[in-house]
């Protein structure tokens, strides 16, 4: 309840009927000034006010913030301007100037209050005030309705508003007409199967959901809008949020729950428990699959082919990019920008084609040494049987296809060279392969909105800042 001033401020206008009357006026007066608030009567004035009577009504009716109508027969008679020819003509003044006031404010007003010593009067409140709350004072709770109402402290104090709990509503397939309808949708196809990164979420909401669903700060995060009261509550439900609520709002969700994180002082990579660590990676993988989505939408009607460089500058875009094109999976870790199947190629050292190459893509040592991610030691031969067998067991430790990328640059440059590396490497070793262009003055417009759009989002995810992320990946 909004609270009025300390000392709010109240006039009285009241008909003179009888000397109990008038004293029982003062006495209201009395009580009200006494408990804080301030009131103004005739009857405090001294003789005649040096304004005189009909100009002092006026100027009590501006000063007070309420006027009390003490209703009787009589001053609804003078109210009303019903009263014989030379009687009451002060309440007859006021009445004219109150309703007057209410003409003017189309009735929208609090400021008239009407009160009884009597419930018999209530007959005689005046028709202009009739809408207002009344108050009839022939008990201590009635007055103290009046005196709360006068200060603001009437009713009951409104709970706080909270965050409302949203669900996701059901969406309609367009109207479509003949040649509009795929041939899947005339063969009666289901839906489109699922993505690298979406198989990773679903698995992951599945193996951990019995942690997950006790943990408040997952079931009542933002991302989720009605997850709590869903029914059944289950990975299902989440998976379906996560892949059917806009994009865009799934990645801004996301963001604004590691935000959070960070004004209670944790960063994304710092998980205060098991419990916690697997909330934190539950939402990473939310938002990959978010991004993967608004990526899809901007790629997909970009004509290219799998040895075409990506659009994007910054490795961590390039990545999500890639894998939206060449469909693979991506594994992170909250806090850090550096996919953990995607591994930097710096320079493959063998050229395949080249005479004394023996056709192989890149020495073995090199390979192995970018998904150690240490250095290279030259001099170094390894079986390619035994370097196989360490990135399939490698990439099914960590659930996703291992992934090397390279930049198109120098022999690189050109389409046919990054479409024979990109062969070999999946021929011989099951590794997926992407090129990234690095000049950002060769993006498009729409690439450049689409990578400073997820940088944003992400930061607060992956804890980069955007000058820095390339470089991080690089080293």
């Amino acid at each position: 309840m909004e609270h009025r001033g300390a000392t709010p401020r109240v006039f009285i206008s009241y008909s003179h009927d009888t000397n109990a009357h008038r004293e029982g006026v003062l006495r209201l007066s009395q009580r009200l000034r006494k408990e804080g608030i301030e009131t103004r009567l005739d009857q405090y004035v001294n003789g005649t006010p040096a304004e005189k009577w009909p100009r002092w009504m006026l100027n009590q009716i501006d000063w007070a913030e309420f006027i009390l109508l003490v209703c009787t027969e009589t001053y609804y008679r003078r109210f009303r301007g019903h009263e014989e020819p030379g009687k009451g003509k002060g309440a007859d003044w006021e009445g004219a100037v109150i309703t007057q006031e209410l003409y003017d404010a189309r009735s929208a007003t609090i400021r008239f209050v009407p009160v009884l010593f009597d419930a018999i009067d209530e007959r005689f409140i005046p028709e202009p005030v009739r809408g207002h709350t009344f108050y009839v004072l022939n008990t201590e709770q009635a007055y103290q309705d009046l005196y709360d109402f006068l200060l603001g402290q009437a009713g009951v104090e409104p709970a706080p508003v909270g965050i409302p709990r949203r669900k996701s509503r059901r969406r309609a397939k367009p109207l479509v007409y003949g040649a509009q309808v795929d041939s899947g949708a005339r063969a009666g196809a289901g839906p489109p199967p699922l993505t690298e990164l979406q198989k990773l979420l679903k698995s992951y909401l599945q193996e951990n959901w019995p942690t997950l669903s006790t943990r408040q700060e997952f079931t009542r995060a933002d991302l989720f809008l009605d997850l709590e009261t869903a029914t059944p509550l289950s990975p299902e439900r989440v998976f379906a949020i996560v892949c059917d609520r806009p994009a865009l709002e799934v990645l801004l969700s996301a963001r604004e729950f590691f935000e959070a994180r960070a004004a209670r002082g944790f960063s994304a990579a710092a998980a205060v428990s098991e419990a916690d660590g697997i909330v934190c990676s539950a939402i990473v993988r939310c938002a990959l699959v978010a991004a993967e989505r608004y990526v899809r939408a901007k790629v997909a009607a970009d004509a290219h082919h799998d040895h075409d460089p990506v659009r994007s500058s910054e490795h961590l875009v390039a990545c999500i990019e890639a894998a939206v094109r060449l469909g693979f999976g991506l594994c992170f870790s909250a806090g850090s920008p550096q996919p953990e199947n995607v591994f930097r190629l710096v320079h493959p050292v063998p050229e395949p084609g080249v005479p004394g190459e023996e056709g192989a893509a890149l020495s073995a040592a090199e390979l192995l040494a970018t998904i150690e991610r240490r250095e290279l030691q030259t001099g170094q031969e390894y079986d390619p049987d035994y370097l196989r067998t360490f990135i399939r067991l490698r990439a099914r430790k960590l659930g996703a296809a291992l992934v090397v990328s390279t930049d198109a640059a120098g022999r690189f440059e050109s389409a046919e060279k990054r479409a024979e590396l990109l062969k070999d490497l999946q021929e011989q070793f099951e590794l997926r392969t992407f090129f990234q262009q690095r000049a950002d003055d060769a993006m498009p417009l729409w690439a450049r909105q689409m990578q400073d759009s997820l940088l944003h989002a992400l930061g607060p995810i992956f804890d980069f800042s955007r000058s820095s992320t390339d470089r991080q990946a690089n080293r």
